[in-house]
């Protein structure tokens, strides 16, 4: 179930499956973010399903690599 999207420079769509949140950062296009653009509510509360790659990611802060959920697409359960 979509929940939101949050963020500032690094931005995120929050789902949640089976009662835990799960962060997907967004960091290009993909499809379903031109929906989420034009009406951040499209999704709002609606099942979807999302597709993702696993990858570690260089936290600058931390000097440490972490691992990230890379968003490649969202769609509607219609």
């Amino acid at each position: 179930r979509y929940v939101r999207e949050e963020g500032g420079a690094q931005r995120y769509i929050v789902i949640n499956v089976d009662g835990v949140e799960e962060k997907l950062l967004w960091l290009y296009w993909f499809d379903g973010s031109d929906d989420i653009q034009a009406d951040p509510s499209f999704y709002l509360n609606k099942e979807v399903y999302v597709e993702y790659v696993n990858l570690d990611m260089f936290d600058g802060i931390s000097r440490s690599y972490v691992p990230v959920k890379l968003l490649i697409s969202i769609l509607g359960n219609e």
